[in-house]
This record gives C-alpha cells, structure tokens and sequence, in this order.
C-alpha cells in the first residue's frame, strides 16, 4: 500500500501537496538548479513482480522514472548510483553510472534499460557513493532510493545519514520501497525523517508511478526544507470541480503554519466513535466526501485541535485549524539529527504543577505544545540534558544545542581487509577513578559492524573474538563520526579426525590445539570436528581417542586472516580377542594385558571378549584365566578388525 510521511491520502492529494511544495520552494529563489541523485537497486530480488503485477520491480520502476523525466525541467542535475548490479554475492558492487548534470535523463533512461540485477543489495555503500555526488552547497540536493529489501550486506543505511549530511547540510532523502514488508520500509524513516524527506511504499504499478513522480517533483524544486515564515501560511488552492474538505493548520489564529506533517482524522459529525472516514500524515490533506457535516481533528506533537464543518454538494470546503499552541524547534548545529536517532525526550510541565507530557525516543526536530512553562531534557546513553522553555500560543521557540554526540563506527576483522567478523564482542570502557582499574564498561555489542552514540571525550574499546583480542584509544568528537576497523590478528581452523576404514572409535575423538605458551582449547567433539579462532601463530594439533595410544599430532602455521581446514586420520585398528579351553569353548572373564613393542602397557581388562582400539603395528598380547595362561605377538592393521581366538595351556 502507497504511504508517504509527507503526503498521504491519494494520488490527488499527494501531488497537490508537492506542487505546494514546489511553490514555496521556488519561492526562496535558490540561485543554483537542484541537484537529485537516484539510487537504483539492482539486486537480484528486483526482477520479482509484485502481487498482481505481470511486470518484474525493475520494468515498473524503470518505466516510472521515463515517465517522470518527461515532467522533470531540464536544467534540473540528474544524477544515478546503482548497486548490485554486476556482480553476484558482492557487497562492493556500487558504481556511478552518470554524475549530476543537466540534461542527462536520456543517458540514465539509456543505462536502466540495460539494467540486469544479479547481486546483493549494498544500500548503505551506495548512499555514501551519493553523497560525494551532491554538488556544491548553495545548490539545493537530494537523494532518491529505490530499493525493494533492506541491505543485505550487514551494514545500517541509517548510518550514511551522517556522511550526507556532511557532504551537503541540507540534504534532503526521498525512499521508494517496492513491494516491501511494511516494517522493513519502515525503519527507511531514519533518512527521511531527519532530511524533510518522504518514505513511500509502494506495491503496484499506479502506487510505483505516482510514488517516483512525487519523489522527481519535490526534488526537482530543491532538496532542502526551507524556511517557513513566522506569518501565516496561504494554504494552496482547493481543487475545484470536487466535493469535499481542504484541511491546513497554524499554530495559532495569528501565529506561524505548521511546517511539518499533522496527523488528520475525519468522521461523520455527532459521535467520537463513528467509524474514521479519513486518516492522514500530511501539512495540507484533500478528501473528497458526500455532502454532510463533519468533525475533523488535527494532531501535531501533543496538541489537539477540533472543528465541525458542513461540506456542500460541487464545492470543496477549505478549513484553517488553529491549534492554540506553539512549538518548541530542537536545534542541535553540531550534532546530524541521526547521531540521536535513540535518544529519549521528555517533556514536563512545570506550571501549574509538574507532568511528564510525554516521552519520545529519537531526535525530534520540531514538536507542538500547549502553551506554558517546560522543562525539555534529552538522554543519550549515560548522558542527560536538560533546558527550560516557555511556550507562548503561535510562537516557535528555538533551543541551540541540548547535547553533543558523536558516533564510533566500527568493524571487526579477522585481518586488515578482512571481513567482519559476525559474533566479536566489542566493549567500550570510559576513565572511571572509583571503578575497578579506573575504567568503566559503557556499552557492549556483539554485532559484526556496531555503531556507538557517545559524548564527546576519550574511550577505550576492547574487542574480542575466540582466542583474538585488540584494545585500541579513541577520540569522539561532536557531529563527529569516527569509522575504524578493528584487526584482531586472528585466524580460523577447522579440523576433522576420523578412523580409517569403518572403524567406530566408540568414544568421543578429542581435539586439542596447543600454541608454544601453552593449550589454547580441548573441545570434545564427537563427530571428530572443531572449529578454533586464535591469534596467527605455529600450533600443534593433535586428536587422539580415550586413554589409550590412539592419538596422532600435525604442526602447522596459522597467518592472520586465514581460514584453514585440517583432516586428521587416526592410523588405528581393532581386535576381536578371546581365549579358549581345551574343547574349543570361550573362557570366561580372562585378564587381558596388550603391551608395544617397547614394553609399555597400552591396553588392559578383564572381558570374556577383548576389543581394543590400537594404533597400527605390532603388539604382545597375554590372557589369563585361572591356571591358563597365553602369550601372543599380534600385528594391527589400520582400517582392519582382526578376530583371533587363542587357545593355551
């Protein structure tokens, strides 16, 4: 289903909302043309067609995209940034296809119709490719996904939020999700969010057209969120013809429009629980209704606002909503609102009596509030900020920086160029003096690429995997990101060991690895295998079956990086030994004593029927029952049971 957190409520509504958007935009008279960077998914998924559709996501979207190229100006820059679209099973698979200039729809036009996707989705990788793609400053920017499954290749595309905006402050990020689980499209907020941007889902080919449009329309204008004027805001002319509401907010009768998208509900009048017959996330919604009246309730932040009004046959009713409020702008210049995309803001009333307002999770760049005395805190990790704020009725209120952040961006390898390493522990510590050893443990995470939120100031990470571990000192900056990866040094063996022929051990085939310092691991395994991660280095292997002499050993090097398997096999053999009487009959509970050529005892019971388990070679073997006694030389053979009856005096 086609969702947009800018505009919503139908393909009327959602192209009137942006030719609003258009306006204003080029009302600012930005001096340089936009610049509009597609990324375009060519993973293999987007040869899939959507449900009911007869085309694969790739035709649908390549097709919309010519439709809105002929709607886009041509001093417009386009610009595209495909991914996994040459190679198979490869997360490096970013290519700029065509740099941002005017008049290049043709030549992308020409690239996406000899599009073939084959590989992995790479997501993140290919908006930091676009953002070094932006342009220059002054010129508005954005950016345009289109995408049809989160990235594939372990990394948060969350996390290039900051190296957009770095490139180009006020970016501005449209995501077209096609034909996707509604909560992976979902978690694409966090680029739209924070940029002014829209987020459509779009599952079919009227849903992919107008999604596409929109996105081509807005950035087209600009890519930046302008400014809205502290007077009040002429909604956009209703659509004539129509029957129905043209729903638009302030903050107060005289005070400034509400920039950010309200959240509009419409129901027939008389009852607050008669059945929605219109839901929306939108700054100005259109609903076409029959004749009637009706009561509408608009939401922004914590305040709501209601009105009843009376819609008449052929004419489309405009509604100006005042919310009697004002709005609190969270402004932070030297953290990217992503870095605080988990931290919690409260808000709590002071006047008449204190109360907690509500509590959200993530940066919020504007929220409405009725008016009176506030205390707004924000808490990222361990720390909490807080400023008080008086809110008066259609007044913004400005708070410059709450709080100071920046992110540590890491990657665990097993060896410089490695890949990450799923399942590495990394724990960061900050200076402590009343914990253990001065240091204490702030946050701890066993994900292959972990980001880190953290106050700006001096850590230490400590990073771990099997037998490998590094400590490494860090510097965080405010709205800075600091990117690293962590070499361990480690390597990776698997050994196996088995016996030859169909020999069963009958006991587990222990593996013990051992460096020069000393054992590093003994893992039982029964089926003869183990996996070991240690620091690059000479080790000996050995497996070995019991207490018995069935064992084997195998030196070898290990260099960092490397992932080695090793086959052991266990040159061993087996007897079947039974001592008999004169008669030819079996012995009962004989004592049985097998010793090596050099004397040394290597196997003893007291059994009717002897099974020892022997390295291959020749052995004494001696019974005993009673007053019968028999001494032997037997040869062992590896991957062979040799019965053998002995009979004695």
């Amino acid at each position: 289903m086609y969702r947009s957190r800018a505009c919503r409520g139908g393909l009327a509504a959602l192209l009137g909302c942006c030719a609003a958007a258009a306006g204003n935009l080029r009302s600012a008279g930005a001096a340089e043309p936009p610049s509009a960077v597609i990324v375009f998914d060519g993973s293999a998924s987007m040869w899939g067609n959507p449900a009911g559709e007869k085309k694969s996501k790739l035709m649908l979207a390549r097709e919309a995209f010519r439709a809105g190229f002929d709607k886009t100006p041509a001093g417009v820059r386009l610009g595209l940034v495909s991914f996994g679209h040459r190679r198979s099973g490869d997360c490096n698979d970013v290519e700029v296809q065509a740099k941002p200039a005017p008049g290049s729809a043709a030549r992308i036009n020409a690239i996406l119709e000899n599009y073939n996707p084959r590989g992995r989705g790479p997501i993140t990788q290919a908006l930091r490719a676009a953002a070094k793609e932006l342009g220059p400053g002054p010129a508005p920017a954005s950016v345009i996904l289109v995408h049809d499954d989160p990235d594939n290749c372990q990394a948060d595309p969350c996390a290039a939020l900051a190296d957009l905006q770095k490139a180009h402050p006020k970016v501005v990020v449209h995501v077209v999700s096609l034909a996707m689980k509604r909560e992976d499209a979902q978690r694409m907020m966090c680029l739209t969010r924070p940029t002014g941007g829209t987020l459509a889902e779009a599952g079919n080919a009227q849903q992919i057209n107008a999604a596409i449009e929109a996105a081509l329309k807005l950035a087209s204008a600009s890519a930046a969120t302008p400014d809205v004027p502290e007077a009040a805001a002429i909604p956009p002319p209703p659509p004539s013809g129509k029957t129905g509401l043209q729903l638009f907010a302030k903050l107060s009768a005289e005070g400034a429009a509400i920039s950010n998208p309200l959240r509009w509900r419409v129901r027939a009048a008389g009852q607050s629980s008669n059945p929605l017959l219109h839901e929306s996330d939108a700054v100005v919604a259109f609903t076409e209704l029959p004749p009637g009246r009706y009561d509408i309730e608009a939401q922004s932040g914590f305040v709501v606002a209601r009105s009843t009004v009376d819609v008449v046959a052929g004419k489309v009713a405009p509604v100006t909503i005042s919310l009697g409020a004002g709005s609190v702008q969270l402004l932070d210049p030297a953290t990217p609102a992503a870095m605080l995309r988990d931290a919690i803001v409260t808000f709590t009333r002071v006047q008449p009596q204190p109360e907690t307002v509500s509590m959200l999770r993530g940066f919020v760049p504007e929220i409405a509030l009725a008016p009176g005395s506030y205390i707004v805190a924000i808490t990222s990790g361990p720390q909490r900020v807080e400023r008080a704020v008086v809110v008066k009725a259609g007044e913004r209120v400005k708070i410059e920086p709450l709080i100071a952040v920046g992110e540590l961006d890491l990657q665990v390898a097993a060896a410089a160029g490695g890949l990450p390493l799923d399942g590495a522990r990394t724990t960061v510590f900050e200076d402590d003096p009343d914990a253990p050893q001065g240091r204490r443990e702030i946050a701890r995470s066993a994900a292959s690429h972990p980001v880190f939120t953290l106050l700006a100031g001096s850590y230490y990470v400590v990073a771990q995997y099997g037998g490998g571990e590094i400590r490494e000192r860090f510097v965080i900056r405010a709205g800075e990101r600091t990117e690293r990866t962590l070499a361990l040094g480690i390597a990776q063996v698997t050994v196996s060991a088995k016996l030859p022929g169909r020999l069963d051990a009958g006991a587990p085939i222990q593996l013990k690895l051992q460096a020069a310092e000393g054992a590093k691991e003994i893992v039982p395994a029964r089926r003869g295998t183990a996996t070991f991660d240690v620091p690059a280095g000479r080790y000996r292997l050995e497996g070995r079956i019991g207490t018995g002499n069935v064992q084997i050993e195998k030196d070898f090097e290990l260099k960092a990086g490397a992932r080695e398997q090793i086959a052991l096999e266990l040159p061993a053999g087996g007897l079947k030994l039974r001592l008999m009487d004169t008669s030819g009959a079996p012995l009962a509970d004989a004592a049985w004593e097998v010793r090596d050529r050099a004397g040394r005892l290597v196997w003893a019971g007291v059994e009717s029927e002897a099974r020892p388990l022997l390295l291959q070679g020749r052995y004494n073997v001696k019974a005993e029952v009673r007053n019968r006694r028999v001494v032997r030389d037997i040869e062992v053979r590896a991957g062979e049971v040799r019965a053998i009856d002995l009979t004695g005096q």
